[in-house]
């Protein structure tokens, strides 16, 4: 899973329309500025969401951001 430091890291579920269509949302919001975003899909990224500290289960289910 590619983090890029520095950033803002928003991870979303790429395998669902609707996360897909609200990423579309907010990099059109933040013009711009949006460079400063790193967005990791992560569809079938268990193990490597649980080697950060983030549980799978919530980051599929609520909007996931580490600064």
């Amino acid at each position: 899973m590619n983090q890029d430091n520095g950033k803002i890291c928003v991870y979303y579920d790429g395998a669902c329309p609707k996360c897909i269509k609200g990423r579309e949302t907010y990099e059109k919001l933040a013009g711009k500025t949006g460079g400063n975003v790193c967005w990791i899909d992560i569809t079938g990224q268990d193990q490597a969401l649980r080697d950060l500290g983030i549980d799978p289960h919530k980051a599929i289910t609520e909007l996931y951001v580490k600064a």
